[in-house]
């Protein structure tokens, strides 16, 4: 009489797989929201600089002295 279930081999090696996929797909989770963290400390930055375009350019809008006028 053959009895039904799994071995312990076969449970130990579904865990193992099991872990692996589980910390593939951790270390994944955790770059995204890296890239979402870093993205977000990037967008004020360029909403700065977006506002203001003269700043970016050296000289624009000022005489050889360096002050406006």
């Amino acid at each position: 009489m053959r009895r039904s279930g799994f071995t312990l081999l076969e449970v130990l090696a579904a865990l193992a797989i099991f872990a692996l996929a589980a910390i593939v797909l951790g270390g994944a989770y955790v770059n995204v929201l890296m890239g979402y963290e870093h993205a977000e400390r990037a967008t004020p930055v360029d909403a700065d600089v977006q506002s203001c375009p003269g700043d970016s350019v050296p000289g624009a809008g000022f005489g050889e002295s360096g002050r406006r006028g």
